[in-house]
C-alpha cells in the first residue's frame, strides 16, 4: 500500500507490475552457470545476498543423514514470504490525514472532510489488502509461494509482532536475528552438494545463520553479499 498516492502528488513514470512476494525463478544462464538474480525490486537500500547451504563435511550426527537434514531444510524454508507484523490501522489513518493536511490547501484541491474521507479509504484499502495477503498465505500455493521464508525459519516473537514492522524494536529484532529487516524476489538453484538462495535484502548485507545452524547441526550455512556463493 505505499504506493497510495494524494491527488496533488506527481505522477511518476508507469513501473513494471510487481510479480508478488516471490517470482518465478529466472531461467539458467547458458553453460551451466549459476542463474541470474532477479532485478533488484527498488534500487535504494536493497543489496543483492545469497545463502548456499551444504551438508556438514563431518557427517551427520545421531543418526541423521546431512543429505535428510539439507531436504528436511529445503521443505522447511518454504513459506508465503510475508510477515504477519500488526500494524495500528487507527494510527495509520490518523497520519494519511496529517500528511494530507500538510499540503497547503491551493494545492491539495480537497476540504478537511475530503482528506478525512481519503484516509479513511486508505486504512480501509490497507486492511484489505492485508486480509488478502494472510488469506493467500494459507493456501496451498501460498504455503509453497517462497523459497527462502525468515518468518517461518526463525518466526519473529509475537510481542515483536505486535509492535509493527516499522517500530525501533522491531527493526532491531531483524537485524539481530536475521541480519536483514525483509527479503524480497528470491531464486533456488540445486547443485550436487547443496542449494543456493539468491535474493535482495534490505536492511543488511549478510543473513546472520548462528540461529539457523544451532537448529541444523548438520548443515553448513554460508552467507554472501554481492548474490555471490
Amino acid at each position: 500500500m505505499s504506493a497510495l498516492r494524494f491527488p496533488w502528488e506527481t505522477v511518476p513514470a508507469p513501473e513494471a507490475p510487481d510479480p508478488g512476494p516471490n517470482p518465478p525463478t529466472p531461467a539458467l544462464r547458458p553453460r551451466g552457470r549459476r542463474p541470474a538474480l532477479p532485478a533488484s525490486p527498488d534500487p535504494a537500500g536493497w543489496v543483492p545476498c545469497a545463502l548456499t547451504v551444504r551438508g556438514s563435511a563431518g557427517g551427520g550426527s545421531a543418526g541423521t543423514d546431512p543429505v535428510d537434514a539439507l531436504a528436511a531444510f529445503v521443505a522447511a524454508a518454504q513459506g508465503p514470504g510475508i510477515t504477519p507484523w500488526q500494524e495500528d490501522e487507527a494510527r495509520l489513518e490518523e497520519d494519511a490525514f496529517h500528511r494530507a493536511l500538510a499540503v497547503p490547501a491551493a494545492r491539495r484541491g480537497l476540504s478537511v472532510e475530503a482528506c478525512r474521507l481519503l484516509a479513511r479509504q486508505y486504512r480501509d484499502a490497507v486492511g484489505a489488502h492485508r486480509a488478502r495477503a494472510a488469506a493467500w498465505g494459507q493456501t496451498a500455493a501460498g504455503r509453497q509461494a517462497c523459497p527462502l521464508d525468515l518468518h517461518a525459519l526463525m518466526p519473529v516473537p509475537g510481542a515483536v509482532l505486535a509492535r509493527g514492522a516499522a517500530d525501533p524494536a522491531s527493526l532491531a529484532w531483524c537485524r539481530e536475528h536475521w541480519g536483514v529487516v525483509q527479503i524480497r524476489r528470491v531464486a533456488l538453484s540445486r547443485s550436487a552438494d547443496g542449494v543456493t538462495y539468491r535474493f535482495w535484502g534490505l536492511g543488511g548485507t549478510a543473513l546472520r545463520v548462528a540461529g539457523l545452524a544451532r537448529l541444523w547441526p548438520t548443515l553448513l550455512f554460508l552467507p554472501a553479499a554481492g548474490g555471490a556463493s
